[in-house]
């Protein structure tokens, strides 16, 4: 079923938050914002299609500059479809570098330098959101690598820099298909040596 209309992406968004156990009254403070495929495209993404932007917010909950789009459509077309590749689910603004997503839902600033406070690390905005809603402070990734840019040449992301890791208990919960995914494995590795 195609999406056309600004209530049919609203309700999908909210089929897919409550997926992640993320309620209308969530969706408002998290800032989700629901587009159709017309609304979608002045923001110059590679496929237009309906889904919701999901903003970033900086430690004291002030939305950043950088968002991602989740698409709530298959994206493929012809050969993409009977190849079996899998539909692009995320795009993000082109040119600038990654963040790491902080679900405005507790205070970041305080957790930073407070290492009693453990934190965990995944790839995703929802199911960060989830965890950080359940008092459980996560920082979502976009992808596992996310944590850092080779186009900027750091190896920590600058947001999470402003985090005093020394002495914390940090969990890094990656996707499931580490166990079958090589590249994950190397990514949540390559993430603990950063830290630590």
């Amino acid at each position: 079923m195609k999406l056309t209309t600004a209530e049919a992406v609203r309700v999908a968004m909210m089929v897919k938050l409550a997926g992640s156990l993320l309620t209308s009254a969530d969706a408002t403070k998290l800032k989700f914002k629901p587009l159709t495929a017309d609304q979608a495209q002045p923001l110059g993404v590679p496929c237009v299609a309906p889904g919701f932007q999901i903003p970033y917010f900086n430690l004291d909950g002030k939305p950043t500059a950088f968002w991602r789009l989740r698409y709530l459509e298959d994206t493929r077309k012809g050969f993409d479809i009977l190849s079996g590749r899998k539909p692009l689910r995320y795009v993000q603004p082109s040119g600038g570098v990654n963040e790491v997503y902080l679900a405005p839902l507790i205070d970041w600033r305080r957790i930073a330098t407070d290492t009693n406070a453990p934190i965990t690390i995944t790839e995703g905005e929802l199911k960060a959101a989830c965890a950080t809603k359940v008092d459980i402070p996560t920082i979502g990734l976009g992808g596992v690598y996310s944590f850092k840019s080779n186009k900027a040449g750091v190896s920590l992301l600058p947001m999470l820099r402003e985090f005093t890791w020394t002495k914390r208990k940090v969990i890094i919960c990656f996707d499931s298909d580490a166990v079958t995914n090589p590249m994950v494995v190397m990514a949540e590795n390559q993430l603990a040596k950063v830290l630590s």
